[in-house]
């Protein structure tokens, strides 16, 4: 499903991506993979507090907050210059300086 999903997002149907990564980590909530294509997905079709939402998961799925922030990284790797990375990463720098430590 991950590489379906992949392809999915290659081709522009994020849609589809969106819908295939999230049958994918429902069969393994801990696949790095499926969380990228996850946040791939939402990142493409605008969905930047959704990103956010996709993120906690990810850090519940992975074990860590150090996992899905490599996964974000991967993300943003693919997708440099997209527009939303400042509120993005704003967002979830806050989320992150409010979790109890």
């Amino acid at each position: 499903k991950v590489s379906l999903a992949w392809a999915e997002i290659m081709a522009g149907d994020n849609v589809a991506a969106l819908g295939t990564a999230l049958a994918a980590l429902d069969q393994n909530a801990a696949d790095s993979a499926a969380h990228e294509a996850r946040l791939t997905a939402l990142l493409r079709l605008g969905r930047s507090q959704a990103m956010i939402e996709a993120y906690r998961a990810a850090q519940a799925g992975l074990g860590s907050q150090a996992a899905a922030q490599t996964c974000l990284e991967r993300v943003r790797t693919l997708n440099p210059d997209h527009p939303a990375w400042a509120d993005i990463q704003a967002n979830i720098k806050a989320l992150e300086d409010d979790a109890p430590r």
